[in-house]
């Protein structure tokens, strides 16, 4: 697991404009600019913080599954 989230820590701090800081309770956060895009957490937890719209037609989907 932790391989696969360096991995992809190492592939996104890749990407133009991206910066990876310390986040809270030990996570890794990524930042465009001063907006955050994401963050990892150590269990292979990846948050992604969708606009609300988005996000809500990604949890009718669930749903509808």
């Amino acid at each position: 697991m932790m391989n696969n989230l360096k991995r992809l820590e190492d592939e996104i701090s890749a990407w133009p404009n991206i910066s990876v800081h310390p986040h809270r309770f030990g996570e890794k956060e990524f930042l465009f600019g001063s907006a955050e895009v994401g963050d990892v957490h150590e269990g292979g937890i990846v948050d992604i913080p969708f606009p609300r719209a988005v996000r809500n037609a990604r949890t009718l989907e669930g749903l509808r599954s």
